[in-house]
């Protein structure tokens, strides 16, 4: 009886220091960098497609980056929490075609490193094939990333006509194309 509390106590012990394993299952696309309360919205345009952020469990490690890739080890602290052992940022920079993304690039480093290695919380919200990532940083920060992408590089436009305008009773509306 005193071997199996024994390997139960080890069991509960390495449980409760694994990381969740959907952290590492695909790349997270982040849709929203929340600084001092405010929303900043990562810019898309030929420059910046996405901001992916990959987490690579073999090695702890993780990589990232607005204009130019980045990452660092991570060490995990239990199941909803890391830190950021060593971060580096290559220094290439954005393209000045688009003056919004190197103030963008330097927030966003910003956030991930602050000179010091302090702990990030983590949660991941899972609604049906749709999950969140929400990495907390100990400001209270947060980035929140997605497993699908937000933006689209092309679009099309659907015409609508309305008629007769001005009208008095009734009007007709054509789409043209089918929207149901």
């Amino acid at each position: 009886m005193k071997t199996l509390n024994i390997l139960f106590v080890i069991f509960i012990s390495i449980n409760c220091y694994s990381q969740d394993s959907r952290l590492f299952e695909h790349t997270w696309y982040l849709h929203d960098l929340i600084i001092n309360g405010n929303s900043n919205v990562p810019p898309v345009n030929e420059e910046i497609e996405y901001v992916p952020l990959n987490f690579e469990e073999a090695s702890n490690t993780f990589g990232t980056g607005v204009c130019a890739s980045g990452g660092g080890e991570l060490s995990f602290n239990g199941m909803t929490e890391f830190s950021c052992e060593s971060i580096v940022f290559l220094a290439t920079g954005c393209n000045t075609n688009f003056p919004q993304n190197p103030d963008y690039d330097l927030l966003y480093k910003d956030f991930w490193w602050d000179g010091e290695q302090d702990p990030f919380q983590y949660e991941i919200i899972e609604i049906d094939d749709t999950r969140t990532l929400i990495i907390t940083s100990i400001l209270g920060d947060q980035a929140i990333y997605g497993n699908n992408l937000l933006s689209l590089s092309e679009f099309s436009e659907d015409s609508i006509q309305i008629q007769p305008n001005p009208t008095a009773k009734y009007i007709n509306i054509s789409l043209s194309a089918n929207i149901i």
